[in-house]
């Protein structure tokens, strides 16, 4: 490289910008999540003394594998139609 004033400059750029390029975003991310977090717990404590004022514990949790799944709807474009047509001996 050049002079020493570069060398300072550039240790200056990789020590000191780049980190905080990347931890400043970092912990602001994270601050952000917990402070969401704070916020879904004050509401789910909200719902649940409505659910208790109710005299309803909201059920049993229901394994996902025995949940129902929700029925998927029939589209009747271009392409259903187009397949009826294979399927239909000539």
């Amino acid at each position: 490289m050049g002079g020493w004033w570069q060398e300072l400059l550039v240790g200056w750029i990789v020590f000191f910008v780049i980190p905080k390029g990347v931890f400043i975003p970092v912990f602001g991310a994270m601050y952000r999540a917990m402070r969401n977090t704070d916020e879904q717990d004050r509401l789910d404590e909200i719902y649940l003394a409505e659910l208790a004022a109710r005299g309803d514990d909201g059920g049993d949790p229901v394994h996902a594998r025995f949940r129902r799944r929700p029925v998927k709807p029939r589209d009747s474009g271009p392409r259903r139609e187009s397949t009826a047509k294979l399927r239909q001996p000539s």
